[in-house]
């Protein structure tokens, strides 16, 4: 009789192991697969790291325009020694 228990002892850790083989393949094509989005999604954001960089040394190297001059607010006022060289003004 004990050579039944380990026969049917060793075909069960037989089929345990060849099922545990399935299991832990699909996982590792899985994690593989994840590994290599992951490896892209890098190199992109590297990439557009880069592309960032360039932008802002172009921007950086351009001249920039000059800020408009504010508005003033309020009357204009003007001396009264001018005012009497204006056209229409007697």
């Amino acid at each position: 009789m004990p050579n039944l228990a380990a026969v049917l002892k060793e075909e069960i850790r037989r089929l345990a192991r060849r099922e545990i083989k399935t299991q832990v393949g699909k996982t590792q094509k899985v994690a593989a697969q994840y590994r290599r989005d992951i490896a892209k999604l890098k190199r992109g954001l590297s990439q557009q790291e880069r592309e960032i960089k360039l932008l802002k040394k172009q921007q950086d190297q351009t001249p920039k325009e000059e800020e408009p001059l504010k508005k003033q607010t309020g009357k204009r006022t003007m001396p009264p020694c001018h005012i009497q060289h204006l056209p229409g003004s007697n």
